[in-house]
């Protein structure tokens, strides 16, 4: 009888729980997605930083300004010099003109490190994306563990009425009753403590879009419908073509216009002039034109060229060890998924449908004075470890899954999918 009873309340509780959850509206994981980018601070500031350094790569490209000149000669002296009347002024107008391929390398420096600020952003993307989607996660995982609390808070109570109604007639021991006790106690607690983390998962998830409180229903089959990896070969073709790693390509490339702009800094640029001088005692003008030149004699800017030039040694370095770490990391979200999609398989199909009809035949055989309680603490204790493990299983899935396609997104497909 207590058997048909913990069945039928564990039919109504799979039945009714999706219907409770109907009452709400649905927020799928690409909602949750598109609702982060658009209202994250982190987001703002990456595209903040882009427009700085578009302005940057416009202002790289001007020319330096004209510069207008005044002199005045041959005033406020003695004899015939006295006051203004032998005065000789000159206007001008002066431009610098700079030579050695300046402009064009500040350019190029500009843009490479405008090409360094997009790939941030992007990789700031990929990020968000990746947070959302565990946050996601985290609250499918901490949904189900709170319903395993629920059905194991009211399997404990009904065991531990089975157990009193035993222990009243003096067919079991009174100890038996108290590890029933305390094995309700514990299983309240439980169900207590998945609240907590219930609420806590729905208040992370809706901070990404910087609201308190999360009041959609998600999408279940987020957590259960990841399949197995493809081959490990076939996402670290993918690397390449990744934010994280063509950044450092670009860091190259900034390197090396650096370079390039440091080389033509010994070379001196000329200023050019070209004026009237108007003679006040004459009443006469005429044209003067000048030009002036640096000497690069004491400094030739060997040294911001030397160090230029040895950090592209280093950004080739740091390319290189980039790539190493994404390898790495990749291999291990890949290990990760891999095995834990193998765990969550082998959970669900044969394992805890073992724990199930282990914890059935241990109650049948209890009622009928076969087993000791005992045998229905452990049998209770392992199908609730089988059904946790399940579920930190399918979590790690979706996290490795995540970071996979984190490491392994390209621009062009990131860019198809924010739009």
């Amino acid at each position: 009888m207590h058997v048909l009873r913990l069945t039928s309340w564990l039919i109504a509780l799979c039945v009714c729980l999706p219907v409770w959850a109907q009452t709400s509206p649905t927020l799928s994981l690409s909602m949750a997605i598109n609702q982060a980018l658009q209202d994250s601070p982190a987001l703002s500031s990456a595209r903040a930083a882009l427009s700085a350094a578009e302005g940057t790569e416009r202002q790289a490209g001007v020319l330096s300004n004209p510069e207008l000149g005044f002199e005045a000669e041959n005033l406020a002296g003695s004899g015939d010099y006295r006051g203004t009347d032998a005065a000789e002024y000159t206007y001008s107008i002066s431009q610098k003109v700079e030579l050695g391929g300046k402009r064009t390398s500040r350019r190029s420096l500009a843009g490479a490190e405008r090409q360094v600020t997009q790939k941030d952003m992007h990789a700031t993307q990929l990020d968000i994306v990746r947070s959302v989607t565990m946050a996601y996660g985290d609250v499918l995982v901490t949904q189900e563990k709170l319903k395993l609390a629920i059905a194991r808070e009211s399997l404990a109570k009904d065991v531990l009425a089975n157990v009193s109604q035993r222990v009243g007639v003096a067919r079991d021991p009174l100890i038996y009753k108290n590890q029933a006790e305390v094995t309700f106690a514990t299983a309240r607690l439980e169900q207590q403590k998945a609240q907590r983390d219930l609420q806590l998962a729905k208040r992370k998830l809706a901070s990404h879009w910087r609201d308190a409180t999360l009041g959609e229903s998600l999408d279940t089959s987020v957590l259960t419908s990841a399949t197995a990896p493809q081959p490990l070969d076939v996402y670290q073709s993918k690397l390449s073509a990744t934010p994280d790693l063509q950044r450092y390509e670009d860091v190259r490339s900034a390197k090396a216009a650096a370079f390039q702009l440091e080389k033509t800094q010994h070379i001196p640029d000329p200023s050019f002039s070209i004026g009237v001088r108007d003679f006040k005692e004459t009443g006469h003008q005429a044209m003067v034109a000048g030009v002036s030149l640096p000497i690069p004699v004491f400094n030739r800017n060997s040294g911001n060229i030397a160090r230029a030039s040895s950090e592209i040694i280093q950004a080739e370095q740091d390319a290189k060890q980039a790539r190493l770490n994404a390898e790495q990391a990749l291999h291990e979200a890949w290990l990760d998924w891999q095995t834990a999609h193998g765990e969550a398989t082998e959970l669900q199909t044969r394992i805890i449908p073992s724990a199930e009809e282990a914890l059935t035949l241990s109650r049948q055989g209890y009622e009928r004075g076969r087993f000791s309680f005992l045998e229905v603490l452990n049998a209770q204790r392992t199908l609730a470890e089988a059904q946790e493990q399940r579920l930190n299983a399918l979590q790690r899935q979706l996290n490795a899954k995540a970071t996979v396609e984190r490491l392994t997104t390209p621009i062009i497909t990131l860019q198809e999918t924010t739009q």
